[in-house]
């Protein structure tokens, strides 16, 4: 097995789930308003996303995991706002662009609420200059005591009020205090945060740069390197956009033959041995693997179990149709949890650095993942390998691509 160690981000996006009936909660509710239990603090690893949220809750969780990766819903609703630093009354995401942003959705009754004050005050004051943005959003049912309690209390992050539960409906509220972690380019990324794990989230958020952002080793090499790759066509991706960015940290479990993935641009197809699409698509990844040899590393990445997987290729095999010609590997679904994938299939080609320089549903025009445009990865990344400037791109702007089928299907 190899691992690949980059910024891990940490996502999902289910489709077609209802939100929750929003209930405020009464004082003396359970759940939530419970201390951290062992069941919260997973014995995952630090940087394992699963332990970033609550999921206690089987049917609230499927709705949080569908509202992420994508825009955090408005604050026009809110309202008696008392601002903190880096904020004003009234603001919305673009008033907070760059900025890491921290929903604490809260109540002056709620005894957990008020005892995790200290610690978010900390937070704030730690990491202000960092672009972090604590909101306290306080429930419907006694926000007139907010202002007088923040001010006995000495708050130092904002707060508003969520007079008619508009936020906390869009956001699924059931119980207090629920977390909400949304990043620099305001899309909602941990929804139902787990309180145990608050720093850790909100440290690997603000390690990641805005997007479109190109400085920093994070991002792309140099400025100067992004006239040499693919432009981000304007197009539906069914993912969160990486591009510009980081492949995320995970390990390759790999069923047959390992690739060695060190200095070479990598295509990560996210696939499924049920997904018809995938399966049709693999004589193009084969043939891409077989032409560009050597300076590309084709990996097809499942959330299958390995004997799944190893039983499906020995039917293909038995009735004669293709198998892969480049690496298969398992991963335990995590980076289609860390990508936000909600459709397969779904590519991502990294440059030999580890960055997101194309990515998308390969078959879908007008930006199809096609030779000339690897080529130009190719190219692009040889030139930065050695310092010099690569072939600008010449081709025009994509479109968004058509609607995909159900369960997270291209067909």
């Amino acid at each position: 097995m190899r691992a690949t160690h980059l910024h891990l981000t940490a996502l999902a996006s289910l489709v077609g789930f209802a939100a929750p009936a929003f209930a405020e909660p009464a004082t003396g509710t359970t759940g939530w308003n419970a201390e951290p239990t062992a069941s919260m603090v997973s014995a995952a690893t630090e940087t394992d996303p699963a332990a970033w949220r609550d999921s206690r809750h089987p049917e609230l969780r499927r709705f949080w995991d569908s509202i992420e990766g994508k825009r955090a819903p408005s604050l026009k609703g809110l309202s008696a706002w008392i601002a903190g630093p880096g904020t004003r009354a009234g603001i919305d995401w673009d008033g907070l662009a760059g900025k890491v942003v921290l929903i604490d959705y809260w109540a002056t009754w709620c005894g957990p609420c008020r005892a995790g004050i200290p610690h978010l005050k900390e937070l704030q004051e730690r990491y202000a200059d960092d672009g972090l943005v604590i909101l306290g959003v306080h429930s419907s049912r006694g926000w007139e005591k907010m202002k007088a309690f923040a001010r006995a209390q000495g708050l130092n992050y904002t707060l508003a009020a969520d007079k008619d539960r508009a936020l906390g409906s869009a956001l699924g509220v059931q119980f207090l205090p629920s977390y909400f972690a949304i990043d620099r380019t305001g899309t909602l990324r941990i929804a139902g945060a787990n309180r145990a794990r608050i720093d850790d989230i909100v440290k690997a958020l603000l390690a990641e740069p805005a997007k479109g952002s190109h400085g920093g080793s994070s991002t792309a090499s140099s400025a100067a390197d992004g006239k040499s790759w693919p432009p981000k066509s304007e197009k539906r991706l069914y993912a969160r956009d990486m591009r510009g960015t980081r492949i995320p940290e995970t390990e390759l479990e790999w069923i047959g033959k390992e690739h060695d993935l060190e200095g070479k641009v990598v295509i990560y197809d996210l696939w499924a041995t049920w997904c018809g699409p995938c399966v049709k698509g693999i004589p193009d990844m084969t043939a891409l693997q077989a032409k560009f040899a050597g300076d590309v590393v084709v990996v097809g990445v499942s959330d299958e179990k390995a004997p799944t997987i190893e039983a499906f290729f020995e039917r293909s095999k038995a009735k004669g149709q293709p198998l892969p010609g480049y690496g298969i590997a398992v991963d335990g679904g995590r980076l289609k949890t860390a990508f936000g994938v909600n459709a397969i299939p779904n590519v991502f080609v990294a440059s030999s650095d580890g960055i997101v320089r194309w990515q998308g549903v390969p078959h879908m025009p007008p930006d199809e993942l096609t030779e000339e445009l690897l080529a130009q990865i190719v190219a692009a990344d040889k030139a930065r390998a050695h310092g010099k400037s690569a072939p600008a791109d010449e081709r025009g702007p994509g479109q968004p691509g058509p609607g995909q089928g159900e369960r997270g299907s291209t067909d």
